[in-house]
């Protein structure tokens, strides 16, 4: 999360634009948050997944990115807030949406 929403304040401060910082900030920092979501939050060890575990993933991150950056849009323009601000609202919100969908359909313990 910390990665995330500073990379996205970096890439903000560069081009500007909400979507382009939030696609780039999540397209990092999704990489991280791979490796450590598989390993240390749902204990996921077995390689013969891995693949499909990471499309899934990555499905969910661009999702989830498209969403983020919608809302952070409408907030931003909505309250006249900073952007860095509404997205780490945002991001919280959808962060529970993105750890349901994880945990039943990504890194599920089912085989």
């Amino acid at each position: 999360f910390v990665i995330d929403i500073t990379l996205f304040t970096l890439f903000f401060s560069v081009t500007g634009s909400v979507y382009q910082s939030t696609f780039i900030a999540r397209a990092l920092s999704s990489i991280y948050n791979f490796a450590g979501n598989r390993y240390v939050i749902f204990r996921t060890f077995a390689n013969q997944n891995a693949l499909s575990e990471a499309i899934k993933y990555f499905a969910l991150v661009v999702l989830i990115a498209g969403i983020s950056g919608t809302l952070v849009t409408y907030f931003a323009a909505a309250t006249h807030w900073s952007p860095t601000f509404c997205k780490v609202g945002a991001d919280l919100l959808l962060y529970f949406l993105s750890f349901l969908i994880r945990r039943i359909f990504i890194f599920s313990r089912r085989q």
